[in-house]
Formats: structure tokens, sequence, C-alpha cells
């Protein structure tokens, strides 16, 4: 009887476990499976990951992703100028590593060769060289530089040539006028790089008269003083020596009479033919001819020429225009506060914050400007100099 009341129990019990596994089974599935597959899911993104550090390890990002990096808003204004202009075959290029080494010693290999580049001689000789060659152009006021060309020192330079080839000149007045900028270099065309560098030329005529010694010599150095040479072999840029004038600019510390500014002649009239006394002898080299035989006969001469200076790159224009609309807003907030404060004169305070309001569109249209940033460069430098003279004290 009692084995008998036994099975119903034992019956019921065994259910109750089925029963019981099943519901730990379901609990199983529905809470703990879904953790298994996100964690099979995770450490599949993780292998993914961890190759993809490997690569980079390796041989750094790609080009797509490296295109992203445009985007950043902590890159300077020229940084982005420097990204756009990196297109998919220099990168490959310059920055995938195909050495079996890994990336960081590829990019520290990279930056000593670049640095060695930069460090060198060659290199130095050759920025000074551009630099003597083609000066940069800048308004009066700006940052001073040993090869960088403003109004005076342009002027300057004019008297210095006359006077170190004993030229009299007919010119009542040196002025910089007419400032022209050459077609190709013009930072209006949209297809120029905001990298590029805009290129001007200065027109001028030299009406001047002294010896046909003096006047020759005066020629050879125009026609000379931007020659330079390249080689293929040895990469080097070098400017031509003189042999023929062996003289220095007055006051100038150029080693060479060659090394200073780039001019081209336009035309050359002369009051007279330049030899007085042609046909008697046969000489192979007509100017020490003429410097031997009437080196002391006078000769009026009309050189016109054009004399070449580089602008600031287009980026730079922009950090210019950018710094100056910061100034701008920064000068009219301390107003305000000096206004809202009392700190002193309140008349003054209130003519100059309306002057520095009627100010607000000429910023706007500033800061608006796509074309022609060389003259809105210029009205930057105008409105930085009456920004620095409404500072408060």
């Amino acid at each position: 009887m009692i084995e008998k009341r036994k099975q119903p129990f034992v019956v019921t019990w065994f259910i109750l476990s089925i029963l019981f596994l099943i519901f730990f089974i379901v609990i199983i599935f529905v809470s703990i499976y879904p953790s298994i597959k996100e964690l099979e899911s995770e450490k599949e993104k993780l292998w993914v990951l961890v190759n993809n550090y490997q690569d980079i390890k390796s041989r750094w990002i790609t080009y797509d992703d490296f295109n992203e990096l445009k985007t950043e808003k902590s890159l300077t204004l020229y940084l982005q100028n420097i990204l756009n202009e990196i297109d998919d075959k220099f990168f490959v290029w310059n920055f995938e590593n195909t050495k079996w080494w890994d990336y960081a010693s590829f990019i520290e290999k990279k930056t000593a060769e670049i640095n060695s580049k930069i460090n060198s001689d060659d290199y130095k000789n050759s920025v000074d060289l551009y630099k003597k060659v083609l000066p940069a152009y800048v308004e009066v006021g700006e940052k001073d530089d040993v090869w960088i060309m403003t109004d005076f020192k342009f002027v300057n330079y004019l008297e210095i040539i006359t006077r170190t080839f004993n030229l009299s000149t007919k010119n009542k007045s040196v002025t910089v006028w007419n400032l022209s900028i050459l077609a190709d270099y013009d930072s209006s065309n949209t297809k120029n790089s905001w990298l590029d560098t805009t290129i001007f030329y200065i027109p001028y005529d030299f009406d001047v008269s002294w010896t046909k010694k003096d006047i020759i010599d005066f020629i050879y150095f125009l026609e000379n003083v931007w020659s330079i040479k390249y080689s293929i072999d040895s990469k080097k840029i070098e400017m031509y020596k003189d042999n023929f004038l062996n003289k220095k600019l007055l006051w100038f510390n150029s080693s060479d009479i060659l090394e200073n500014p780039i001019v081209d002649i336009q035309s050359i009239n002369f009051s007279d033919y330049i030899d007085s006394n042609p046909s008697i002898v046969d000489y192979n080299d007509f100017k020490t001819y003429i410097k031997t035989t009437q080196w002391d006969e006078r000769i009026d001469t009309k050189i016109s020429v054009r004399f070449y200076v580089k602008w600031l790159p287009n980026h730079k224009i922009e950090e210019a225009i950018k710094n100056l609309a910061d100034k701008y807003e920064k000068t009219k907030q301390t107003y305000i506060k000096a206004k809202k404060d009392w700190l002193w004169d309140l008349n003054k305070i209130e003519k100059w914050l309306k002057y520095l309001q009627e100010l607000d569109l000429t910023i706007k249209n500033i800061k608006s400007a796509k074309k022609d940033l060389n003259n809105v460069y210029k009205q930057v430098i105008e409105l930085n100099k009456i920004l620095d003279k409404l500072s408060i004290p």
C-alpha cells in the first residue's frame, strides 16, 4: 500500500523536475544566449579592430580614411589646404609603408629623410636664392625682413641701382605705380590652389644717360640679374656668377651682384646708334668692343623693365581675414563693456562704438570675399591699423 502511494508522488516530482528544467533552459536561452551572441559579435568586432590595428601599425590608414581627416575642425586653414592637395597617387607614393618594418619606423625614417633635406646646405641655399630672386611684396608697416619688398625698399633699390652704375636719371620722382598681376597667377582664377602665390610685376622706365661703358654694364645687369641654372643631375638651382661687371650694388650684402630681384627688359631705346665707329674691327664680343673703344662717349637711353614680386599665398590672406574679424569683434565687445561699466569718457566710448558698428558691413564683406583677395588683403592691413588705434587704454 505504501509503495502504491509513493508512485503518484514520484511521478509528480519527476514532472515538476522536468518543468523546472525546461523553465531553466528557457531562462538560459532567453537571457544568457543573447549575451553569448553579443559576446561573439563583440569578439568578431574586436578581431576586426585588431586586424585594422595591425594594418595601421604596418601600413597606416587607407586613402579614404585619410580624406576624412580633412573635415577635422581642429586643423588650421593651411593644413586643410595641404590635405586637399594630396591625391591618391601622392598618398600611396609618400605615406604607404611597403617595407617590412612597422609604420612607426617608416615615418621616423621618412621624417629623418625630410629633415636631412631641409637642413642641408643645398636646400637652404635654394630657399635663400628664391627669396632673393622673387621677394615678397607687402605694404609699408608690415613685418620687416631682408627679402621683403616694400614701397620704400623698392624706391631705395631703384636709386641704389642708378648710383651703382653712375647713371644720371631724368626721372623726377621714383614711385611704385600700376602694380599689375600676371594673368596666370591671378588669385581670382578658380583653378589656382589656395596654397598658390600670386605674382605681380612693377613696370618702370629708366630714363638715363652717362658713358657707354656704364650704360652697357647697366643693361648687362638688367639682362642677367635674375638668371639661374638648374642641374638635372644634382637637382641644384644656382645663380649665374658675374664675370663681366665685377662690382656689387652699393650698400647691399649680396655676394654676387646678380643675386637680386628678377627684372625683365621690355624695350631699349637709344638716342643714337650705340656704335659711333662701326665696322672698323670685327669683334666677337660687341659689348667688350664698345667698352674698350668708346667707353667715355655719352649716350641717352630709355629702358622699360618689369620688376617681379610675389604676394601672400591665399591661405595666408584667409587667415589674416579671420584674425581681423576676431580682432574686430573683440574690440567692439571691449567698447560695449566699457560703456556698460563707465570705465572712462562715455562720449568717446559712444563715438568710437558707433564707428565700429559702421565697420560691421565692411568686415562682413571682407569675410565673404572669394575673389580679388589681393585687394581684400590691403583692406585688412588698413583696418588692422585702425583697430590698433582704437584699443582702449
